[in-house]
């Protein structure tokens, strides 16, 4: 099979989105106990910090596209990817903080994940803009399925693609 000029960009978009998302996933198994028995926090502050990271990607998506046009979609990728990063490793500097902290340590798990949101939703639509433009007839058919859908909906979006 040979390579088209369009497999590579688009290649390195789903590798670089999906390590991104992987990051943020690794949270799951570990944090709930770290909050729940360490902190002595509770389940809605697990669930606060969990859900942190959707609020920005709803709000900011919108804005994402006039700051694209400014930047470019390889420039704002390439610096929301390595934001994600510094997040995800700046959640290993929490377990400084005192075990008698937990508002602290519940603010500054929240305050990262609103920033990894954000980070996310710039992410994720300089991937698209990066796709569409490097095989716009390869991704036109997933462009127009997902079209018009809600960004409450991105889970199930995610599991149709």
């Amino acid at each position: 099979m040979r390579l088209r000029s369009w497999m590579l960009p688009c290649a390195l978009c789903a590798v670089c989105c999906g390590v991104c998302d992987l990051g943020a996933s690794l949270l799951a198994p570990f944090y709930p106990d770290v909050l729940l028995k360490t902190y002595n926090g509770t389940h809605a502050g697990v669930g606060a910090v969990f859900g942190a990271s959707a609020l920005p990607g709803v709000l900011l998506t919108p804005f994402t596209i006039p700051l694209m046009a400014r930047t470019g979609p390889r420039a704002l990728m390439c610096s929301t990817v390595v934001l994600q990063g510094a997040c995800i490793a700046a959640f290993s500097f929490l377990h400084l903080l005192p075990p008698s902290s937990t508002t602290p340590f519940v603010a500054a798990s929240v305050a990262l994940r609103l920033v990894q949101g954000s980070a996310a939703a710039c992410t994720e639509t300089a991937a698209g803009s990066i796709i569409l433009r490097a095989a716009p007839d390869e991704a036109a058919p997933w462009s127009r399925r997902v079209e018009g859908s809600s960004p409450f909906a991105e889970p199930s979006r995610s599991l149709l693609l």
